[in-house]
């Protein structure tokens, strides 16, 4: 481990100096611009060493934090390039907006950091590696505020991670928190992970009227049921056969003669 981190300060040494920081707030800026997943993974690892090379060249961390937070940080950008490779056609549909969008998000953010000259006073930190932090922060933020997708979101939430685990371990480097913020680190990248394989885009389709046009088309397409009767059928009583009613048979005379054969007396 030694070894591997002594080579990562040799290799890397440029960060640890006045360009390294610009070069660190330039990458958190491009990834904004230009949008894409593969870029974000990469700019993602790139500020994680510059990070991990300019606070232990000035603060003289060890090494043992050096390599957990490398490690910890690959191992959530290859969850996270894992899930995406399942599904680049959603990542690429969700894009915030276009380029305009993004160009005016950074111009405002540019410009509010000129005018209200933004200044985070933390302990233990020089007035250059404190902006640095505070830009960190602040381009996390405008990572949350255009894109709600889970990939972006957690692309969001490990870059806000970086400053604070650095300045946690510069604040409190004998309580070894470093490693329960790696483990936080983690989860929050396995559920970002699994939140971006299940967050599909939705096909649409058009609903089809069943008409005689439109069978020939959808001939596979299940045809509706017939409707109910809109009129209830009359009682089994009302349509049995009534018997016929027979006229009434004529009373015979009193003198016991049929009437149609008595003779009318004068």
């Amino acid at each position: 481990m030694e070894s591997l981190f002594t080579w990562l300060l040799t290799t890397f040494n440029v960060f640890a100096s006045g360009i390294g920081i610009i070069v660190i707030g330039a990458t958190a800026l491009l990834i904004i611009l230009w949008w894409g997943w593969r870029l974000f993974l990469l700019g993602l690892i790139t500020i994680q060493t510059g990070i991990v090379v300019l606070v232990a060249k000035n603060y003289g961390l060890s090494a043992e934090w050096a390599m957990v937070q490398m490690l910890v940080t690959t191992l959530a950008a290859l969850m996270l390039l894992l899930s995406a490779q399942q599904v680049k056609g959603a990542l690429t549909a969700q894009r915030p907006g276009a380029l305009l969008v993004r160009l005016m998000a950074v111009g405002l953010l540019l410009m509010s950091w000129q005018l209200f000259d933004l200044e985070l006073p933390l302990p233990l930190l020089s007035p250059q590696i404190a902006q640095l932090f505070l830009w960190l922060g602040l381009c996390s933020m405008v990572l949350l505020g255009l894109s709600d997708a889970p990939f972006y979101t957690g692309i969001a939430l490990l870059l806000w991670f970086m400053p604070v685990q650095a300045f946690i371990q510069i604040l409190l480097p004998e309580h070894r928190l470093f490693i329960l913020i790696g483990m936080v680190q983690i989860l929050v990248a396995l559920s970002c992970s699994y939140l971006t394989l299940t967050d599909r885009v939705p096909v649409i389709r058009r609903a089809v009227a069943m008409t005689d046009s439109t069978y020939p088309v959808a001939a596979n397409a299940p045809r509706p049921l017939l409707p109910g009767p809109t009129q209830s059928l009359p009682p089994q009583d009302t349509l049995r056969p009534q018997p016929t009613q027979r006229p009434p048979r004529p009373t015979p005379d009193r003198t016991g003669e049929h009437p149609l054969l008595a003779r009318r007396v004068p």
